[in-house]
């Protein structure tokens, strides 16, 4: 009867794409049994096993484990019902073997207690060195035995042990099984194994006989040995595999294991018409509805505070173990920002520029400018020398196209040429006024500084151009101030416009690197934090690390909660380190001092969101390459995109639409408020920053968890 099976596999199907692995498997497990899953590498035993654990959704048929489907809410497999050891170790390298016990006995709920008394008697029997060695510092077998407690750790009902004797010499192994006898007669245990020792499980009650998703046969092996006449269960198995390779003989053994179905502890057989060989395939819009009801099964969504204070733990153990790893973290957003501040947006310096000064004359300074004998070229070259500090590397040359050559070869950034009658045409043309004629074409030309430039490093030229407006207006207002009383000027040479100061918000000696700095800490955070999260699960996924912990009952949740908690605190350092080089060692403005909380609030939550955007990458990559490349690809876009490097105004209109839904723009914006304004939550620029980024934290989450919780 049912209620005697531990396991009850009906007409299973199970498909990768169009591969099928699993072809109408028909599987019974009485309670209280040694079951033995013999096939070769590739023939699905791993699969049936995940299925039967819950981790893989069946294409058709039905699973009970232990009376219930596997996964049904309340229901305790996965979880403790149920010790599974996969082929892999799975087990946490940076963890020592009593941590591992620990760790595992949380998730279980044991109390500590019961973990360490556990753990020592299973170190002991298995017999393994001393418990507080790492995992990593293990031989392979060590490893396997240690995979091979942590499944005995809780004492379940029913173990699930996928090649739990390979790497084990003789003896060991001829304990183990003896282990797992005293299990069933002292604690009713229902054991599922497989291996590649074939001979070895004639020591199971019974034996499924498994090739290419089908099972062959499944009974006692003694009796299958006895029927086919054969004196080893191996040869038993070569001549089943023989027969199912003939084509003429593979309809009849499609269905040669109803021929073996066991017997149950009542001694009947179980009625064959009651197990349909043929199940109708769900209709598409019935798997849907399936998928939507895992999502919102509660038991996959509401969080265990001793899961997730066991994955806190965990994640808390596996950062401390890797200390220069942590340093790293800690200082590696510090180092960005400090190569920031270093490189971008300050003051040039040493730029090689030549002029020709046609019109010069010896003069020390600007003292004797109204004397006859005084040339403006002088001026002008004397406010370009001293006005600009070290901007400028200016060399001279009395020949024009000599000057200019030296922009063409490469040696300087621009030539500037002052004609010979430059002071007198200048003159001539502050003093024009309405009533006379405008001054000559040839006026204007030869009281105009001219300048040849090479503008292929337009921040250089930039540089260039302001020293030389600067340098002319200087020496203009001298002219104007000093000579006044002793010539006529035309009103119109003084600007009309005035910059009154001190300006409405922010100073006039404010840098690039100054604009640019609130945002570089709400981008750095969030890059960094997309990079630390990225790979993470990725890593224990292909480690087997994450399937076993989903077989131990941890939900989506936990996962994240344990993930949040531990970037938290790393979070804290990185924004401490960063705020105070930024703001008290390279003094980036800051117009109110007690903004800090606001500041450090915000590039939490911009960290927070990298976190759960590294994730969701985790939840849809398969490895390592594909993760870091999402990552890059869109971290680039969005800091181009969010105003940090260039203002929004900048951008063409579709471009600026994209640039608001990014989780970085308003962020950014909300920073330089904060920063560069003095601005508090009050202002609709701020506020808004804060309420953006916690609304992607929480999209990014909710995707997260629905990406993990499909990929179960």
């Amino acid at each position: 009867m049912e209620k005697d099976l531990a396991i009850n596999v009906v007409d299973v199907e199970k498909s990768y794409g169009k591969l099928k692995v699993l072809k109408g498997i028909n599987m019974a497990v009485p309670s209280g049994t040694i079951y033995g899953l013999l096939g070769s590498s590739g023939c699905g035993k791993t699969t049936l096993l995940r299925c039967i654990l819950g981790r893989l959704a069946i294409k058709s048929g039905t699973i009970t484990t232990i009376g219930k489907p596997p996964g049904t809410y309340g229901h305790p497999v996965p979880g403790r019902a149920v010790g599974y050891m996969p082929q892999e170790s799975a087990l946490y390298g940076d963890f020592t073997m009593m941590e591992t016990m620990y760790y595992f006995g949380l998730l279980h709920g044991m109390s500590l207690k019961e973990i360490k008394l556990r753990g020592k008697f299973l170190l002991d029997l298995l017999e393994l060195p001393s418990g507080n060695k790492l995992i990593a510092k293990l031989s392979g077998g060590q490893q396997r035995r240690v995979s091979f407690a942590v499944a005995l750790l809780q004492k379940p009902p029913l173990l699930i042990l996928d090649e739990p004797t390979v790497g084990v010499d003789p003896l060991l192994r001829a304990k183990i099984w003896h282990h797992l006898m005293q299990l069933i007669q002292t604690q009713q245990t229902t054991i599922v194994i497989t291996t590649h020792y074939i001979e070895e499980a004639r020591q199971a009650h019974l034996v499924g006989l498994m090739r290419d998703g089908v099972l062959l046969a499944e009974q006692n092996p003694n009796e299958l040995m006895q029927l086919h006449g054969k004196p080893t269960l191996e040869e038993v198995f070569l001549l089943l595999c023989t027969t199912h390779d003939d084509d003429d003989e593979l309809v009849e053994l499609q269905n040669i294991q109803q021929n073996y179905r066991p017997k149950t502890k009542t001694g009947s057989v179980e009625d064959e018409d009651a197990v349909p060989l043929i199940h109708k395939k769900p209709h598409a819009s019935a798997k849907g509805c399936h998928i939507l009801k895992e999502l919102c099964d509660m038991k996959s969504v509401l969080p265990r505070p001793i899961n997730v204070v066991a994955q806190c733990w965990k994640n808390f153990v596996k950062t401390y173990r890797n200390l220069g790893l942590l340093l790293f973290q800690f200082i590696l957003p510090t180092i960005q920002v400090v190569l920031f501040c270093l490189a971008i947006g300050r003051p040039l310096s040493g730029i090689p520029l030549v002029v020709c000064n046609q019109d010069h004359s010896s003069v020390s300074g600007p003292s004797d400018i109204c004397d006859t004998s005084y040339r403006l070229g002088d001026l002008f070259l004397y406010n370009l020398s001293n006005s600009t500090g070290s901007t400028l590397a200016i060399t001279q040359f009395s020949n024009k196209d000599d000057a200019i050559d030296q922009v063409k070869q490469g040696k300087a950034w621009g030539a500037i040429v002052l004609y010979e009658n430059f002071t007198e045409n200048t003159m001539q043309r502050l003093t024009d006024t309405a009533e006379r004629s405008i001054s000559a074409a040839s006026v204007i030309d030869n009281s105009t500084i001219h300048m040849y430039l090479d503008v292929t490093d337009i921040q250089v030229s930039i540089a260039v151009e302001n020293a030389t407006i600067a340098a002319y207006e200087m020496m203009l207002n001298t002219v104007l101030n000093i000579c006044e009383q002793n010539y006529n000027f035309n009103i119109n040479t003084r600007s009309p416009l005035k910059i009154e100061q001190p300006p409405v918000y922010g100073r006039t000696d404010l840098t690039f690197t100054d604009y640019m700095g609130p945002g570089v800490i709400t981008s750095i955070t969030f890059g960094i934090s997309i990079g630390l999260t990225a790979v993470n699960l990725i890593n224990e996924r292909k480690e087997g690390l994450i399937d076993r912990t989903w077989v131990a009952g941890v939900n989506v949740t936990e996962i994240i909660i344990a993930q949040v908690v531990t970037q938290f605190f790393i979070l804290l350092v990185q924004i401490s380190l960063v705020v105070v080089v930024i703001l008290y060692g390279f003094k980036i403005y800051n117009k109110n001092t007690n903004s800090l909380g606001l500041i450090g609030l915000l590039a939490m939550l911009e960290g927070l969101t990298g976190m759960a955007y590294g994730l969701v990458i985790s939840a849809v990559c398969n490895n390592e390459t594909s993760a870091i490349q999402i990552a890059i690809g869109s971290f680039y876009p969005a800091i181009v995109l969010s105003g940090v490097m260039w203002p929004l105004e900048g951008m063409p209109l579709v471009l600026r639409y994209i640039s608001y839904v990014l989780p970085t723009t308003y962020a950014a914006e909300s920073m330089r408020s904060i920063m560069g304004r003095g601005w508090g939550l009050s202002e609709m620029d701020v506020w808004r920053g804060y309420l953006v980024a916690f609304s992607w934290f929480v999209i990014l989450l909710i995707l997260a968890a629905v990406g993990l919780r499909l990929r179960k």
